[in-house]
């Protein structure tokens, strides 16, 4: 009984320690096969103790840039993707809004070489106070003919008819009623400025109607008349659907009371060189025998041919019956 109590006592006053204090405070073996035997442990729980640290730094290496960064990264990407979305979708609505300010053109493969200037027209009058024409007007083409003057309206208009290849004929390209060169180099084209050109040179011709076409019959004056009407309304039409916005402004004359419009600015203009030269690259003379040859009268022109004194159709409808055709039958 007391010896149980003995040991209890002893139990309650003596401090715990944890088993690595009792492994620090390990009594000295006594014996050599002890001492051995405490090498041996010792050994073993070294070996023990590398293999966790190695086992550790195995299954605990750095992680690379991008692991470590990956939210941050897959964060910025979805941003980036969201304001390029935004992006896209406003300037898809700011263009739709403001569309009415850039001109769609109508395909036609001179488009390529078209591009703009600016410049001032050349105003200066044609004739002087006393009917004379105007030795500082530089290549007019106005005035009664002469010989200069002929010549400066064929070098104008010489390129107007072209060939086209039927893919480049756009919106045309299936019409069974193209004109296609005899020689199979293409079809028969122009474009619209040149129409302008050649009514504006027609509108000069009438003018001097008795010089260009004399002993014209009743039958002639009334056709070159239709034919000059048809100019004025192509022309009020082409000036109105490529309207110029260029401000010119009024000024009070010296010698008159009335306001004088006097266009000084500078015009937004195609640069007329090189849309020539590309229909230069493509022109052909329409008078040529044999080259252009009707599907129901045969060959058109040949080498006695002179043309239509006038230079006009009696009817313009092509064989589709659509109206608007204009024949340049004119040399």
């Amino acid at each position: 009984m007391s010896f149980t109590l003995l040991n209890n006592l002893r139990a309650y006053f003596t401090p715990k320690t944890s088993p690595a204090t009792m492994e620090k405070y390990a009594s000295v073996p006594t014996s050599d096969n002890s001492s051995a035997e405490a090498l041996l442990n010792k050994g073993a729980r070294n070996s023990l103790d590398t293999d966790s640290v190695e086992d550790f730094s195995s299954h605990h290496k750095p992680r690379s840039w991008y692991r470590r960064n990956e939210r941050t990264l897959i964060t910025g990407i979805v941003v980036f993707l969201a304001n390029m979305t935004i992006c896209v979708v406003y300037t898809h609505w700011l263009t739709s809004q403001y569309s009415h300010f850039k001109p769609t053109y109508p395909w036609s493969p001179a488009r390529e070489v078209v591009s703009y200037e600016q410049r001032e027209w050349d105003l200066v009058h044609l004739h002087l106070p006393n009917g004379s024409i105007n030795p500082e007007k530089p290549g007019h083409f106005g005035g009664p003919p002469t010989p200069a003057l002929v010549a400066e309206w064929k070098n104008l208009l010489q390129h107007q008819n072209f060939r086209l290849q039927k893919e480049e004929y756009g919106p045309f390209a299936d019409d069974p009623n193209l004109v296609q060169l005899a020689d199979g180099s293409g079809y028969m084209a122009t474009v619209a400025v040149y129409h302008g050109l050649h009514c504006t040179k027609r509108l000069h011709h009438y003018l001097y109607a008795d010089d260009y076409y004399p002993d014209m019959s009743a039958d002639d004056k009334q056709r070159l008349m239709f034919h000059a009407e048809h100019c004025i309304d192509w022309l009020r039409q082409y000036i109105q659907c490529n309207a110029d916005t260029t401000i010119i402004p009024y000024f009070w004359g010296e010698n008159q009371g009335s306001p004088l419009a006097t266009d000084k600015a500078k015009h937004t203009c195609v640069a007329w060189e090189p849309l020539e030269h590309w229909a230069a690259e493509r022109s052909f003379d329409a008078f040529t025998p044999g080259l252009l040859v009707h599907p129901s009268y045969g060959k058109l022109f040949g080498d006695d041919y002179k043309g239509d004194p006038l230079g006009i159709v009696a009817e313009n409808y092509p064989l589709s019956g659509q109206h608007g055709a204009v024949a340049h039958g004119e040399r």
